[in-house]
């Protein structure tokens, strides 16, 4: 990856703790898997990911849920308008009024102008969409 690689900032509901505050372990792990499988999409078309319920889930209860979601929307406001973005998880479209941070995450890419890729479209149309705009690298 070099300086000018797009940043996509992998987006979704982060469901894994249950009502009483332990965790799901197969929902947790269900999460898991599917953000690295997104990751890897991004990663294999040119683009950088940034997986946030990767890098926060064995300490996500160092902060509270209102901190996790300002420190979210930190990372995306550093993103580059009209060319990094995000990208929702399947399902994480459909239960989004669910989800304070899911829906947080994808109004503050709509203010920034970042683009917005749905996974709910299928690994290959995503990966095609980001390989149509990837940018050729130095000495290519």
């Amino acid at each position: 990856m070099t300086e000018n690689a797009r940043i996509i900032y992998i987006a979704g509901p982060y469901r894994h703790w249950r009502l009483d505050g332990t965790r799901d372990a197969t929902q947790e792990a269900e999460e898991l898997a599917d953000e690295a499988r997104w990751a890897r999409v991004v990663a294999q078309a040119g683009a950088y990911p940034i997986q946030p319920l990767i890098a926060s889930v064995h300490i996500d209860d160092a902060m509270s849920e209102d901190d996790w979601v300002a420190a979210d929307l930190c990372l995306i406001a550093r993103l580059r308008p009209n060319f990094d973005g995000i990208l929702l998880r399947p399902g994480a479209f459909g239960t989004l009024a669910d989800s304070v941070g899911a829906a947080a995450e994808l109004e503050a890419a709509r203010a920034a102008d970042l683009l917005i890729l749905y996974g709910c479209q299928g690994e290959e149309r995503i990966a095609e969409y980001l390989e149509t705009m990837r940018l050729p690298l130095a000495g290519e």
